[in-house]
């Protein structure tokens, strides 16, 4: 048996291409959000979970799509599945915050609200996380 020995770089540059179709197809997802055409790009993007289930963006992009169709229980099921394969990701919680917020499921919102705000790297971020988490935690009556 011959084992057959590729030049450094060789792998990364399949996988580059192995990859590439996918990541195309995911552009049009995204082209399909700027549009505001919710259901095609939600369609396209549960479409393409099919072959790669754990893509956190793909899910993200699902999830954005249906909050926006407010089908809150196919968000919650992308944004949850999207937190869980990439715990240290922002939108996620924070979208995941929003839904229970709007909702009325106020101590699931404060909880996706902490954890969104600590993921905030950026400062617009971490402002969102803390304006939500405040109104959340006075509803709830206590204060933070």
């Amino acid at each position: 048996m011959k084992i057959i020995k590729f030049k450094k770089g060789f792998a990364m540059t399949l996988a580059a291409i192995m990859f590439f179709p996918l990541s195309l197809r995911a552009q049009d997802v995204r082209e399909l959000m700027r549009e505001k055409k919710w259901t095609a790009a939600r369609a396209r993007a549960e479409e393409l979970l099919k072959e790669n289930p754990s893509d956190a963006g793909l899910l993200i992009s699902a999830g954005i799509c249906a909050v926006n169709q407010r089908n809150y229980a196919a968000a919650i099921e992308h944004l949850s599945r999207a937190s869980e394969i990439s715990p240290e990701k922002f939108l996620p919680a924070y979208l995941l915050g929003v839904i229970y917020e709007e909702t009325g499921n106020l101590y699931k919102a404060r909880a996706y609200f902490e954890k969104a705000l600590k993921n905030a790297k950026e400062k617009k971020n971490k402002d969102r996380a803390e304006k939500h988490l405040d109104n959340v935690s006075e509803a709830i009556g206590e204060g933070r």
